[in-house]
């Protein structure tokens, strides 16, 4: 039995990616007092046979030249790299990782290692690593130069996570300027048959009931959602998708499928993108029902 032929995006796709991509970065957080960014920085930098300029260490993570300036200063201020002349041209200033960085770099893989564990847990231990195999093999299909450090696998699947869940943002603002979870919440709209309250879209995404709300208040005002109360129950106020928005659903799907297929799925043999399809399903559940007991525990 395989997925469907045609790449296929729904509610749970994007909601396993954003807690995917919540998680990680989390884990980052707490381990290495680092965002995702940051840490993909120091580990490339790691990576490299030599001291790696801004410029290289940008066309190598897909990133803009700012973007990693701005992660080197902070790692710099962190002593976990160092910025030196290159070894091939003394004009331009390298980067090269400190003692502390390749500790600081352990420390997140071993951390991130087992938040993996854990998150794939609910898999069958075949399904899971075979689920863990083709985000690797998306990200390492996407990195720019080869990884051969212990590290690897895991940089791999940090750049497959990171990569997807900038991509899909970033290809939802250039088609209509919908954010991340404006598509999350329409998407669960209509899969509940155009007629849904904000706390079960909240529940079913993972989100906070404040944040569904604004999502509605933009896509109510850009002509896009719509508010209605239930005939016997005034106090009921569901939300609906209008023409506009259910033709903009369309069209958002279309070009995230086509976004995912080019940037992503072609990475990845026909049995990884079976195990991805059905094994994501299984994970959106597991991680919401993770997400829900660790709000209430801290609520």
């Amino acid at each position: 039995m395989h997925a469907p032929a045609k790449l296929e995006l729904d509610a749970a796709a994007l909601t396993t990616l954003a807690l995917l991509h919540q998680g990680l970065n989390r884990t980052i957080v707490t381990s290495g007092a680092l965002n995702v960014t940051q840490y993909r920085v120091l580990l490339k930098a790691f990576e490299a046979a030599e001291p790696a300029r801004i410029s290289d260490l940008a066309t190598a993570l897909s990133l803009r030249p700012n973007v990693v300036t701005q992660a080197a200063d902070h790692l710099e201020r962190l002593a976990l790299v160092t910025r030196m002349p290159h070894p091939g041209d003394g004009r331009s200033v390298a980067l090269a990782v400190t003692p502390l960085g390749r500790d600081r770099i352990a420390a997140v893989d071993a951390a991130l290692t087992a938040h993996l564990d854990d998150v794939l847990s609910p898999l069958p231990p075949e399904q899971a690593a075979q689920f863990r195999g083709a985000v690797e093999s998306s990200g390492a299909g996407m990195e720019r130069t080869a990884t051969t450090h212990a590290a690897a696998v895991t940089s791999s699947y940090v750049t497959g996570i990171a990569e997807a869940h900038r991509g899909v943002k970033g290809v939802l603002e250039q088609v209509a300027r919908v954010s991340f979870t404006e598509c999350r919440v329409m998407l669960n709209v209509a899969e509940a048959g155009n007629r849904a309250r904000v706390s079960d879209v909240a529940a079913a995404l993972g989100l906070p009931a404040s944040t569904v709300t604004r999502a509605v208040d933009r896509l109510e005002e850009k002509g896009w959602a719509r508010r209605s109360n239930d005939q016997e129950d005034w106090r009921a106020v569901y939300i609906g998708l209008t023409d506009e928005g259910l033709r903009l659903l369309d069209v958002l799907r279309d070009t995230l499928v086509s976004f995912g297929r080019w940037r992503f799925y072609r990475h990845l043999s026909e049995q990884q993108r079976d195990v991805a399809y059905y094994a994501n399903r299984a994970l959106a559940e597991s991680l919401l029902k993770a997400h829900a007991e660790s709000a209430n525990g801290s609520g």
